[in-house]
């Protein structure tokens, strides 16, 4: 079995289309909003050449793409053992 999450759909232009809790929590969690910018604009510099190469074939091909990447925005959690504050890249 395949278990498919759709956390967000974007238009060949680059405009959100579709978005959901995930996708708003992994983006801006502060204002609880989506800005204008286009998603692009979220991705970590070292992904971005790798994920326009798979936005390229999504749209040439007119195939949908599955793709992990990080986001600049950096992960902060708390370790239950040590109560102490992590961090590290989001993805």
């Amino acid at each position: 079995m395949i278990l498919y999450l759709k956390r967000f759909s974007i238009s060949p232009e680059e405009r959100l289309l579709y978005h959901n809790n995930a996708y708003l929590a992994c983006h801006d969690p502060i204002y609880g909003s989506i800005s204008d910018d286009p998603p692009s604009k979220w991705i970590h510099f070292d992904d971005v050449d790798r994920v326009r190469k798979h936005w390229s074939y999504c749209l040439e091909e007119k195939q949908p793409i599955t793709l992990e990447y990080r986001l600049i925005k950096p992960w902060r959690g708390i370790d239950i053992t040590t109560g102490k504050e992590i961090s590290g890249e989001t993805w």
